[in-house]
């Protein structure tokens, strides 16, 4: 039986074990992928049922919010309307409407918009109940 030099023999082992290693990886990549699919199913059914209700808002600065009811409410920051005399909101299919500043409120930064009809098709969000929450449960920002 010949023997192998050892350049042979340590590049035949580089080979195999770069082919083990990716492998592994390919494994590894192909479980984390899936783990993080199952993690993220309902993450991605909530995003996808409320995407349209997220509106852009153009006022002192631009910004973003959502509709809370089928009245036209909006929730965005106080800062990005500031003083505006003008609150323009764009929804996801395009359109745009003038909204009236109902509320602000500078200590929690929140401000409370209403425009007049809401496009066909948006979805309000649905708020948790505080009174049912769990600390460590799980909140989605969209």
């Amino acid at each position: 039986m010949r023997k192998l030099g050892k350049p042979l023999v340590w590049s035949l082992v580089g080979a195999l074990v770069g082919v083990v290693i990716s492998q592994v990886a390919v494994h590894t990549a192909g479980l984390a992928q899936a783990v993080l699919l199952s993690n993220e199913e309902n993450t991605i059914s909530i995003v996808r049922r409320y995407a349209s209700s997220v509106v852009f808002i153009t006022a002192e600065e631009m910004g973003s919010g959502f509709v809370l009811d089928r009245e036209g409410h909006i929730l965005t920051d106080s800062h990005v309307v500031g003083s505006a005399l003008q609150i323009t909101v764009q929804f996801r299919d395009g359109s745009t409407q003038l909204a009236e500043l109902v509320s602000t409120d500078a200590r929690t930064d929140l401000a409370l918009l209403q425009v007049a009809e809401l496009p066909a098709g948006v979805e309000p969000v649905v708020l948790g109940d505080t009174a049912t929450l769990e600390v460590g449960q799980k909140v989605v920002l969209i």
